[in-house]
């Protein structure tokens, strides 16, 4: 719900937008784009993933002008004053929104990068993407981001359950980003559990 909020108001800003391309050699959720100003959003839903998301934006910095971290409206009040002056002191914006609107916490700092050619790169991919690959992209977000929330390993048809999906089209996916090299898999007992990389022990 807030990535969609995210995505109306860039739209309203006339910013393009992007998914599924790494910066940093990380994915943010969402990459912004207008003339050479290339940002990545990172959503979250809790103030205690902020530490984890900065990490992330520092990544993503080595290619991107602008990076914000993204929390709902409900987290504002967790939201505490060192969390927020370090979020300053590296440069890193905050967002807060709800189903209908995004408002800017903390300003993000302009960096200078020599990132024309990857604003090329991300424009030659995403041109003219089909219905079906943003369908694609967004079911393949979601399988990282119910990953993420259990670093314990789930089933294929675990998360076809989250997803929405049938089983077969997200074990479509699991391959696919299985062979990204951003899950693995492994037998665990008589079940074979999906884990993201950085979770698989």
């Amino acid at each position: 719900m807030l990535k969609k909020t995210l995505i109306k108001w860039l739209e309203k800003k006339k910013y393009d937008y992007f998914y599924d391309f790494p910066l940093g050699g990380k994915f943010p959720d969402v990459i912004a784009l207008k003339d050479k100003e290339l940002i990545a959003f990172e959503c979250e839903k809790r103030t205690v993933e902020i530490p984890a998301a900065m990490g992330n934006c520092l990544f993503y910095l080595n290619d991107a002008n602008k990076v914000f971290i993204v929390l709902p409206e409900k987290e504002k009040d967790f939201l505490s004053k060192s969390a927020i002056e370090t979020l300053r002191g590296q440069g890193i914006g905050l967002m807060i929104g709800d189903h209908k609107k995004i408002n800017i916490l903390v300003g993000a700092k302009e960096f200078r990068r020599n990132n024309s050619q990857v604003i090329a790169e991300l424009r030659r991919k995403n041109i003219g993407l089909s219905e079906e690959a943003k369908k694609e992209i967004d079911i393949k977000k979601k399988i990282v981001e119910i990953l993420k929330e259990h670093p314990e390993g789930l089933k294929i048809l675990d998360i076809a359950k989250y997803v929405g999906s049938n089983r077969v089209t997200v074990a479509k996916y699991v391959y696919g980003l299985t062979i990204q090299g951003l899950i693995f898999q492994r037998l665990v007992g008589p079940s074979k559990l999906c884990y993201l990389k950085g979770d698989l022990k």
